[in-house]
């Protein structure tokens, strides 16, 4: 009898009835007729399942029946994927790697997808700019090559003793009333400069504000309303994401600042230095995403587009997170536009109804 075909040849009946009887890969969830494995980059369809439904959908596998990669997901139709810039993903090891535009984001953590955002930090890799303030501060011509990005820009930032040193990047567009917006800043210990404390300020009266350890990556007196976390990269980086709590009224301008503390909680500078790496600041932010470089003008990063064609009678789709976490999902049939998320996607299931 005539049979379906399959990555160009023909599959009698018989064929697929013995492809449906073999069990799924290991890392297929239980319960799960169809996976999409980011972090393994495998996807995997539970063969023989759509006989009599849409034998097109057999196209996804490959000759052994089981398995294809991203690029064959999308060349067989079930997928389709955008991104109008380049970008950054953080992988297992703590290192950012770079994808070309309009390449899916995929690491050994899964699969990153985020909105669009904005940096407004004109020049997160040098200090020739008019927007950075420095204030007893020097920072080095050249930096070794161990920044989280291998990009040669985690440059040492000296502070000496003044009073009222500070590292600062001026923003000349202000908070919006109502908002919170979101820095983040990658830091390494020198052994000579332990504290810092960073701050968010409209340049009026509203200031949030941290401490964080160099050292242990701990932070400590927080403002009341903002939000901190801490995220451990590779050669001894940290990175540091302070969201701000909601600010009081729209403003023209503001400011980040950096300072050498003597202690956690203390507004005394003292002399030290550190290694900092790619300075970003969003507006009207609730998290942080990944870094967008900066070379003299605010820069973009376009929003990730995923869209993925759920098959015919899929039950609950469960996502899981790069941190273990899940999500559910019921969707019907057809094209879905996978949600941006903090994290990345380790893996997304359709589970038999």
């Amino acid at each position: 009898m005539a049979g379906f075909t399959q990555t160009g040849r023909s599959l009698s009946l018989r064929q697929l009835t013995a492809h449906a009887r073999r069990g799924p890969p290991s890392w297929v969830p239980a319960g799960a007729f169809w996976t999409l494995n980011f972090q393994l980059n495998r996807y995997w369809i539970k063969p023989g399942f759509y006989l009599g439904f849409a034998p097109a959908f057999l196209a996804w596998v490959d000759s052994m029946g089981q398995y294809a990669d991203f690029n064959a997901l999308v060349s067989a139709g079930h997928a389709s994927f955008a991104r109008a810039s380049i970008g950054l993903a953080l992988n297992a090891a703590g290192a950012y790697v770079a994808f070309a535009s309009g390449e899916p984001r995929i690491t050994d953590r899964g699969l990153l997808l985020e909105p669009a955002r904005i940096n407004i930090v004109a020049n997160n890799r040098d200090d020739a700019h008019a927007s950075i303030l420095l204030t007893d501060v020097t920072r080095a011509a050249t930096a070794p090559a161990d920044s989280p990005a291998g990009d040669g820009f985690g440059k040492v930032i000296t502070q000496g003793g003044a009073t009222n040193a500070s590292h600062a990047f001026f923003i000349t567009s202000g908070p919006i009333a109502g908002q919170r917006d979101a820095i983040s800043v990658a830091f390494k210990y020198t052994a000579s400069a332990r504290y810092l404390r960073v701050s968010i300020s409209d340049n009026v009266s509203s200031v949030h504000a941290c401490w964080i350890d160099l050292l242990t990556g701990a932070v400590s007196d927080v403002t009341a309303g903002a939000a901190v976390s801490v995220t451990n990269l590779a050669n001894g980086w940290m990175l540091l994401s302070l969201i701000t709590g909601l600010w009081p009224a729209t403003q023209s301008s503001n400011q980040v600042s950096i300072i050498v503390s003597q202690a956690m909680g203390s507004t005394t500078r003292v002399a030290g230095s550190y290694r900092m790496w790619a300075g970003q600041y969003e507006r009207a932010a609730d998290f942080s995403t990944s870094p967008i470089i900066t070379n003299g003008l605010p820069a973009a990063r376009a929003a990730d587009a995923l869209t993925f064609t759920v098959p015919p009678l899929t039950g609950n789709v469960e996502a899981v997170y790069a941190d273990d976490s899940t999500e559910a999902f019921s969707l019907p049939a057809g094209p879905w536009a996978i949600p941006a998320r903090t994290k990345p996607y380790k893996s997304i299931s359709g589970m038999q109804p």
